[in-house]
């Protein structure tokens, strides 16, 4: 788990690159003032009573809720990703726009994607995620969407984003494989099937799409300043 020193670094390498070019960035850390107050807004809808606070799937579900009740009728597409993620707003646009044209749904229908990078869920899916969080039958304990519990999400290292798709597919949804789409690989520049949308910083790719989306596990804050000058140029 990433250290405070670390989280506050990463947090203001966010805010001075690509948290900037969006149009809402909200940085969910339940340790600060201004955050600790909308955690605990929510926390009777979640309250975790068979689990610890650092229930990873806890703190998720409270997240989500503080959204879903405060800016969704904002933002069309929410992306959700950890310390060391560094999206490109302006290429995810493409992406998502081409996504709902190839899906020919428009923005009133439920569409998310998923990787090793987080999610990213358009409203019409935070509504269904919400729907999911809230039925009794989907939430007992070996049920599609559990509740957090220290037997099935209390450790360290349970997979939040797995658990969204479970909660997501008892609503009968399933992530759009956009990586395959030809119309939103047109979209990004892609020149063949091996490019790649995402950058893995942890391994290297040979070919990435021209307008690449996000680079995700970025070792350090330092490196979103690098990152940034090498999508933008110098600023």
């Amino acid at each position: 788990e990433t250290s405070a020193a670390a989280r506050s670094g990463y947090a203001r390498a966010v805010a001075r690159t690509w948290g900037k070019r969006c149009n809402g960035l909200l940085m969910w850390d339940e340790h600060r003032a201004d955050i600790a107050p909308l955690d605990l807004a929510v926390a009777h809808l979640e309250p975790g009573l068979e689990t610890h606070s650092r229930d990873r799937w806890l703190r998720v579900r409270r997240m989500v809720r503080h959204i879903a009740g405060s800016v969704q009728q904002r933002f069309d597409w929410f992306i959700f990703v950890d310390d060391g993620g560094f999206v490109i707003p302006e290429n995810f646009r493409l992406a998502a726009v081409s996504l709902e044209d190839e899906s020919r749904r428009g923005v009133s229908s439920p569409l998310y994607v998923s990787g090793g990078w987080g999610f990213a869920l358009n409203a019409p899916a935070l509504a269904e995620l919400i729907l999911s969080f809230d039925d009794r039958h989907a939430g007992h304990e070996d049920g599609l969407c559990p509740h957090p519990s220290m037997r099935l999400t209390g450790g360290r290292q349970a997979n939040a984003q797995a658990l969204v798709q479970r909660c997501l597919a008892y609503r009968g949804l399933q992530a759009s494989a956009w990586e395959q789409m030809s119309r939103v690989r047109s979209a990004l520049g892609c020149v063949d099937q091996a490019s790649e949308l995402f950058l893995n910083l942890k391994y290297s790719r040979d070919s990435l799409c021209h307008y690449a989306v996000l680079a995700f596990m970025v070792p350090a804050p330092y490196w979103m300043y690098d990152i940034e000058t090498a999508v933008y140029g110098e600023s």
